[in-house]
């Protein structure tokens, strides 16, 4: 998969601009908040159907007074597809090659991408919430199955939450805990197949920027693991939940546990550790992708050379080099050019292309 082509109208700080992807090797360069990462997010959309940095699309877009409007050219082998997402009474409309696309999962697979930003550093050092967050999205944008699940099963907790607060009905109780049980099956069964394959992939990745130095170990950890009736469990726990005013068992206080040579990474890893673990899971993502839906992820990297050095900013790019990578920066000081091979370079400022560069 290859993006080729943007264009951006009234979107975040560009009000119309055209952009151009002829190369494997995309660098983004401007000075800090100059568009580079908004960006990045308009291409993610193709991928999610939402804003990264945003809950909600309505946060980030649809109370601006002006219409944005995203076009998007990919191209998969001979075939090339065209994107657009907009909005008219905002309400989103989003298309593939002219056909309106009604849900935005129907995107999920379909412009597979791996982006990673500073935020995403907060992986090692952030709560459970976090992790789950990162998890249910990347399982969910291969399986639609498991997303479908996932929406499902947090409908019927909150509404089983409001039961135990106020109005409690036990016979009401007894159809939402049958129907989650089901879907927490799914769901479990689903996020514990997604993290071991995650860690292997990682491990080596991780083997890799770490000279072998260290040792990455991933495992999930969830209050589903030994129980064989889900149903029974959420029945028991009626009570005690009644008191707490929330459902304490269930998927939804999973974590995923990450290990730096056998040490919690959360407790005790250095920053620099902490960093090229983030790195290391979320390119584990890619041979996933891969695998799943059996395209190659566009990878969307975010100001992640400046807290590297030389050394490692060429391994990312060896480890990367069968993908197309669009990589935002402030410049390309630290990098050897005469390395790389072919690239294409873009500069911003202030949300316009200032030049584009071979």
């Amino acid at each position: 998969m290859k993006i080729t082509k943007a264009k951006l109208i009234h979107y975040r700080n560009y009000i119309e601009e055209e952009l151009e992807f002829p190369s494997q090797l995309e660098f983004i360069l401007g000075r800090n908040a100059q568009g580079k990462t908004n960006l990045l997010e308009a291409i993610y959309l193709a991928c999610i159907g939402k804003a990264f940095r945003a809950r909600t699309n309505r946060e980030a877009f649809y109370e601006r007074k002006e219409a944005f409007h995203v076009e998007l050219f990919f191209l998969e082998g001979n075939r090339e597809y065209h994107f657009i997402y907009t909005h008219k009474d905002k309400k989103p409309q989003l298309s593939v090659n002219r056909l309106p696309i009604e849900r935005r999962s129907e995107l999920f697979g379909l412009f597979p991408m791996v982006l990673f930003s500073p935020e995403h550093m907060r992986m090692v050092r952030e709560g459970p919430a976090y992790r789950r967050t990162f998890f249910d999205r990347e399982i969910s944008l291969v399986s639609r199955t498991y997303f479908h699940e996932l929406v499902r099963y947090q409908k019927l907790l909150r509404s089983r939450n409001i039961l135990l607060k106020e109005n409690y009905d036990p016979f009401q109780m007894d159809v939402y805990e049958e129907k989650m049980a089901s879907y927490a099956k799914g769901i479990f069964e689903k996020r514990q197949s997604f993290v071991q394959r995650l860690e292997e992939k990682s491990a080596e990745i991780h083997s890799f920027l770490s000279g072998g130095k260290e040792e990455l170990r991933l495992s999930y950890r969830s209050s589903l693991q030994g129980v064989d009736d889900l149903r029974k469990r959420f029945k028991n726990d009626r009570e005690k939940d009644k008191s707490l005013g929330y459902t304490s068992f269930g998927p939804q206080s999973d974590d995923m546990q990450i290990e730096i040579d056998g040490k919690d990474a959360r407790r005790y890893a250095s920053q620099g550790q902490a960093r090229i673990a983030s790195l290391s899971i979320f390119f584990g993502l890619i041979p996933f992708i891969e695998e799943e839906v059996e395209k190659k992820p566009i990878i969307l990297l975010d100001d992640v050379f400046s807290e590297l050095d030389r050394f490692r900013r060429h391994q990312l790019l060896d480890l990367l080099q069968n993908h197309q990578i669009l990589l935002t920066s402030t410049d390309l000081d630290g990098l050897d050019l005469s390395q790389l091979g072919e690239y294409h370079t873009t500069n911003i400022e202030e949300g316009r292309k200032l030049q584009d560069e071979q």
